[in-house]
């Protein structure tokens, strides 16, 4: 996956975030903090959209789920 998204280059702008982030209560698991966030990128070789799904434990936020779409990853 890491390989075919060196066709992108460098990161140079991450622009346009938007998302938000939901915090529940359960008795089984306690409290549990997610995120959603989607954001336009400028990378070396080209444009794309990244999204993101981020969970919270023990204070810290690992990730769930990356995703970039761009049309130079269609090739």
């Amino acid at each position: 996956v890491f390989q075919k998204l060196t066709k992108l280059g460098a990161m140079k702008a991450f622009t346009d975030v938007k998302g938000d982030s939901n915090v529940s209560y359960t008795t089984q698991n306690g409290k549990v903090t997610t995120a959603n966030y989607i954001a336009h990128a400028k990378f070396e070789n080209g444009e794309g959209q990244v999204s993101i799904r981020l969970i919270q434990v023990a204070d810290q936020w690992q990730v769930l789920r990356l995703h970039i779409d761009s049309p130079l990853l269609m090739e």
